[in-house]
């Protein structure tokens, strides 16, 4: 099972736990990272984005946590030249 298999099952749980939406666990892990200020958010349908902004959740320790163990960052282009 790759990592980004393992984030997924971990979101997926979350947001089972919260009956919310994969989209809004993984937003407001997202929003649980002092270094992330502005997060970027594409979807495929306006539907999905009032989704995704209806997002109040806010996620414990413990779950912020499951979900960085499996994260490892990756350099994105043009930061890996």
């Amino acid at each position: 099972m790759s990592l980004a298999d393992i984030i997924a099952l971990r979101i997926e749980e979350v947001a089972k736990a919260h009956q919310v939406s994969m989209a809004q666990a993984t937003l407001a892990w997202s929003l649980s990272k002092d270094f992330i200020t502005a997060p970027i958010y594409g979807t495929t349908g306006i539907d999905k984005l009032k989704d995704a902004l209806a997002v109040s959740l806010q996620l414990t320790p413990e779950e912020i946590k499951s979900i960085d163990e499996a994260y490892r960052p990756r350099s994105v282009f043009p930061a890996d030249l």
